[in-house]
């Protein structure tokens, strides 16, 4: 009997050990930190499409947060993972989106200390939009023109180049400034996106002199102001004498000029007007217009400056060219003649309004396929344009008439969405809409949220192996009494 028990003994020591063996490390990896909480901006919630992104920065490190949003109340909230050291200060900013093409970073209110033993914090974030936002100074400005030190080609004027840029895209205001006593030349030019050029002239020089200048590039919040740079004006020459006088030419008639304005394509059977209004003579006047319309050679088709025609298509075919003329004539009986081509087509009819099929459900992050197809009444080649209602397009290549095509394509944020498909045959457009409801997932615990739910596992483990060894030794003691 007390062999027995010994050798029990043993076996739960020995099944607790291996149990420790496997608890331990998951304790000692207990370095990962949560933080997590939703984002206000100027005192109210923000919405599911107000935050763009969140950084937490630490002194040796920056961890950029997973947002996540609560469909039911349409707002947004956030969680990072990180490891850091007791005592170590984070600080966090904040990306919104903005009315111009240039999100906007704030400073949060609030920042976070590193506690011993603690691994989750709950912290929501204040930003305060009538502060300053994140903001870099301007790169210094950078010369264009006149080079530094070279003579410009003119003795009283140059005009000042610079290539201005800033970090954050933000548009700059820059001025222009004599290096001589610092006055300011010319007006600032306002409004200078980053990557691009601002120039003014410099008048008023003296010739053969050189004139030294700087230029300061402000984004509203800072400034920079850039290297001094210089240049010479050329130097100022005696006046070349004037030209003699030309000999007076003899008295000659110039023709006058026949010009056809009117439009170069037109439908069958439409009434179309053309005039000969542009039409001049330099020396005198226009007497008479006359026209050839159906292209025999002979002006006996209209007369006047301004004349009306329309034509016939032959049978099957879709688009004729026609020439039509015009002569002028001035009043010393001088002639002059323009021609003009136009295409008379076949009129139009625009495409059936597009079938689309598809889910009208789903899921972020998934691809979900559409099937598309339309008809032309003049059996036209037609190309689809599909805009997905979340800034993304897709545009295909003209199909045959009443060919499907099947058209894949994913959203990245939950809402619904309206889908728009164009169909175009080269000439005319027709379009729908096809509404579709993106949901996201609710989001999956995370670093010490699964640490946590390992351990209570290994813990109800070990108690399960604990029970079955005290049913095993009640079991053994009872054999061991009736024997």
């Amino acid at each position: 009997m007390k062999e027995k028990t010994k050798k029990l003994s043993i076996l739960i020591g020995s099944m607790l050990l291996l149990s420790a063996l496997f608890v331990l490390p998951s304790v000692s990896a207990a370095d990962v930190r949560t933080v997590y909480g939703y984002i206000y901006v100027n005192g109210a919630i923000a919405d599911s499409f107000q935050v763009e992104k969140v950084v937490l920065n630490f002194s040796t490190q920056e961890i950029e947060a997973d947002l996540f949003e609560n469909t039911t109340e349409n707002t947004t909230y956030y969680i990072v993972d990180f490891s850091e050291s007791k005592g170590e200060i984070g600080t966090f900013e904040v990306t919104i989106s903005s009315a111009s093409a240039v999100n906007v970073t704030w400073l949060a209110d609030e920042n976070i200390t590193m506690e011993s033993g603690v691994y989750n914090y709950s912290l929501d974030l204040h930003i305060n939009t009538s502060n300053p936002p994140v903001n870099n100074a301007p790169n210094k400005p950078t010369l264009e023109s006149p080079l530094d030190g070279v003579t410009v080609g003119s003795e009283t004027k140059a005009t000042l180049k610079v290539r201005v840029t800033d970090d954050d895209g933000d548009s700059m205001d820059v001025s222009f400034y004599d290096a001589s006593d610092d006055s300011q030349i010319g007006s600032t030019q306002t409004g200078i996106t980053s990557g691009n050029t601002a120039s003014v002239t410099w008048s008023g020089l003296n010739s053969g002199t050189t004139h030294s200048w700087y230029a300061i590039a402000n984004d509203g919040i800072a400034q920079t102001k850039s290297d001094t740079w210089s240049f010479k004006t050329k130097a100022s020459s005696p006046p070349s004498p004037p030209p003699p006088s030309p000999p007076p030419p003899a008295e000659t008639n110039e023709p006058p000029t026949a010009v056809i304005t009117g439009p170069d394509i037109g439908n069958a059977e439409e009434e179309l007007e053309f005039d000969a209004l542009a039409s001049s003579d330099s020396d005198g006047t226009i007497e008479s217009y006359e026209w050839d319309l159906d292209n025999d050679g002979e002006y006996d088709d209209a007369t006047g400056d301004t004349v009306t025609h329309s034509w016939s298509l032959p049978p099957n075919e879709l688009s004729v060219d026609y020439t039509i003329s015009l002569r002028v004539t001035d009043d010393d009986g001088a002639t002059e003649t323009d021609s003009k081509t136009v295409t008379i087509v076949k009129q139009n009819n625009p495409p059936g309004i597009p079938n689309i099929s598809g889910p009208t459900e789903g899921e972020t992050n998934i691809e979900y396929n559409f099937t598309i197809s339309a008809t032309d009444e003049d059996n036209d080649t037609i190309q689809y344009t599909i805009d997905w209602g979340d800034g993304n397009t897709t545009t295909t290549e003209f199909l045959p008439n009443g060919t499907s095509t099947t058209q894949s394509h994913s959203w990245s944020k939950g809402r619904t969405f309206d889908i728009t498909v164009t169909a175009f045959d080269n000439n005319t457009e027709t379009a729908t809409t096809y509404t579709i409801t993106i949901t996201e997932p609710e989001p999956q615990p995370t670093g010490k949220e699964k640490e946590e739910n390992n351990i209570l596992w290994y813990i109800l483990a070990i108690i399960l192996i604990l029970i079955i060894l005290a049913l095993f030794l009640l079991v053994a003691k009872k054999r061991e009494k009736k024997k």
